[in-house]
């Protein structure tokens, strides 16, 4: 999530990212490194989560790190299986 204080879209690409960037805690829309429907997708997954409704989030991340899996990013895979593990914990 953006923690930042820059005023979005003006202030895009203006400065460099913060330190939620750099150690891998926020996708940097400030910067523009994070394309406007994966931003989106992401708030409404919060959004769910924050409401209760986390199922449908648990199929999605199942289903795309089934796809990862089988497309040998293993690595990409086990990011997932993590961020599963937190939600359902």
């Amino acid at each position: 999530i953006k923690t930042c204080t820059k005023d979005l879209p003006k202030e895009i690409g203006k400065g460099r990212p913060c330190l939620n960037y750099h150690i891998g805690r926020c996708l940097a829309p400030c910067q523009g490194f994070a394309d406007e429907k994966e931003y989106r997708e992401l708030m409404n997954d919060i959004c769910s989560f924050l409401s209760g409704r986390s199922n449908d989030i648990v199929k999605r991340l199942e289903d795309q790190m089934q796809k990862e899996a089988e497309a040998l990013n293993f690595e990409k895979a086990a990011e997932i299986r993590d961020r599963l593990q937190d939600i359902i914990s």
